[in-house]
């Protein structure tokens, strides 16, 4: 594991060798400025301290900038945080404080980097519900607050990493201010604050624990699914965990036994043709039927609804009222709660929800239809919705991109 470790370190070679140089010249240029320049800027008096310093002190001080650049593309380019990531970070913070020898700073800057890795971690899940899943103004806000605190504690650890080995130079410092241990306390605090909440918040809405059995019908057969299910979203849709075994969820539903009840593992949009309303319904949602009526339970938000039918924005389809799929001169009959995939000029997979029989037909090239109960005329093969007014319209290919169902 290490060795595959070291291998990804020597990864950001380049960019420790341009983090250097960039050091170095800018190194070069300050003490240029103030060779000529009579100490007339607050800046560059700071910067002054520094002259003269130990060759380990400005070890100490390249290193302290490395770490934060390398803080900073982790942001700017949302990378997943890996075990490479968090030993590059390890191993340049213990050699930062090798160099600087201060157990004072050393215990605050090792807060400082255990909260700011906590927030890029939660900064990349915020960014994968985001660009995978859908976007909302109130979690993308949420995420730019995290990032920008991510780089605010990263420069304030840097200034006061300096400024450590500026009052060491200066020999000053040694007695414990008692002020800078409480600021750096309610930093700390608020750091794992900005971590906390966005992260419980993204594990609320990102978690569904069914207490009821489930199963789910694919052209590999019936998998059932026995007793409690916690459903988590991911980036690809939604992993299933029952009796200590994770199942990586198709767009196939997931229906509840003995119930007219299912729960979508991909983001489909919502179609209700008589109404020509194209509305986003995202993933661990739920339809269900009660009393003759259907429920959507999208987001925690309930919706009664009728003449509609569900589209995962590819080849399936889930129909609520039955319907009869034909092609050429054969014909197949869905009831309520069945789905259907269409293959263009292949084949089709069904799944009667009543007989609970799964079909796999091949149909070769022709144009697959079934037409609602309102009288639209949906063409299977080519995602087109005819009304009966004459009007024809494209299925949305982006669910994700549609308004949420409300």
């Amino acid at each position: 594991m290490w060795s595959k470790v070291i291998d990804n370190l020597m990864l950001y070679g380049d960019f420790i060798l341009f983090a250097a140089f960039l050091i170095s010249a800018i190194g070069i240029v300050a003490m240029y400025f103030i060779r000529f320049i009579n100490w007339k800027s607050i800046s560059l008096k700071s910067y002054g301290i520094l002259i003269g310093l130990k060759p380990g002190k400005l070890v100490a001080l390249s290193l302290i900038l490395v770490r934060m650049l390398f803080i900073w593309s982790i942001i700017f380019f949302s990378t997943e945080l890996s075990l490479t990531h968090i030993c590059m970070g390890a191993i340049t913070t213990l050699l930062i404080h090798i160099c600087i020898a201060n157990v004072r700073v050393l215990v605050f800057d090792l807060l400082f980097t255990v909260v700011i890795y906590c927030q890029l971690y939660v900064s990349y899940i915020v960014h994968s519900y985001l660009v995978g899943i859908q976007m909302q103004t109130e979690i993308l806000i949420m995420q730019i607050l995290v990032n920008l605190f991510v780089i605010l504690l990263s420069v304030y650890s840097v200034t006061e990493c300096v400024r450590t080995i500026a009052m060491q130079k200066l020999g000053q410092g040694k007695e414990i201010q008692w002020r800078s241990v409480l600021q750096h306390l309610i930093i700390v605090g608020m750091g794992t604050l900005m971590a906390a909440i966005p992260y419980f918040f993204m594990h609320q809405i990102d978690t569904l624990t069914i207490h009821q059995d489930l199963f789910q019908y694919t052209a590999e057969g019936r998998t059932d699914y026995i007793g409690t299910s916690v459903i988590t979203k991911s980036e690809k849709g939604c992993i299933l965990e029952n009796n200590e075994k994770l199942y990586e969820l198709d767009a196939t539903p997931l229906y509840f036994t003995n119930e007219k009840h299912i729960i979508l593992p991909r983001v489909v949009s919502i179609i209700q043709p008589e109404l020509s309303l194209f509305n986003r319904v995202s993933n661990m949602s739920e339809v269900y039927e009660e009393k003759g009526n259907y429920y959507v339970e999208n987001e925690k938000v309930t919706v009664k609804i009728s003449d509609f039918f569900l589209y995962d924005g590819r080849d399936t389809y889930l129909f609520f009222e039955p319907v009869t799929i034909s092609w050429d001169n054969n014909y197949i009959d869905l009831k309520p709660f069945s789905y259907i995939t269409v293959k263009y000029n292949q084949y089709i997979e069904c799944f009667n929800r009543e007989t609970e029989e799964y079909s796999v037909i091949e149909t070769g090239t022709c144009k697959v239809t079934t037409k609602m109960a309102c009288g639209s005329i949906v063409n299977l093969s080519t995602d087109i919705i005819s009304r009966e007014n004459g009007q024809e319209q494209m299925l949305f290919l982006q669910p994700n991109l549609l308004e949420n169902l409300k």
